[in-house]
């Protein structure tokens, strides 16, 4: 696979087919984390209030704009990179606000 320089494309006017592309990424996360390839793999399950979630959201978003801003700034593209990650809450009210 050859690197090829490339912008970031405005992907929210599309919200179904964002949603689809996430769904085919994530695949490709489970493909490689299955096949050992090496990456930083991780989870953390955990229990906080809503008040510390919001911050967990928030602290979530600056982390992924700083990693946009460095690949914006990156030269010469040299290397294909996934980012993948997911911050949702797993209980009762989450998934009814959901449906």
């Amino acid at each position: 696979m050859k690197a090829v320089p490339c912008a970031l494309s405005g992907r929210r006017s599309n919200r179904r087919g964002n949603w689809k592309l996430k769904g085919e990424w994530l695949k490709v996360a489970l493909s490689r984390f299955e096949s050992g390839v090496p990456g930083t793999f991780g989870h953390n399950l955990m229990s906080v209030s809503q008040v510390d979630f919001e911050r967990l959201k928030a602290l979530h978003l600056a982390c992924f704009r700083e990693m946009q801003a460095i690949v914006a700034d990156s030269a010469p593209s040299e290397c294909v990179v996934l980012f993948n990650t997911e911050l949702f809450a797993l209980d009762a009210h989450a998934l009814a606000q959901a449906t």
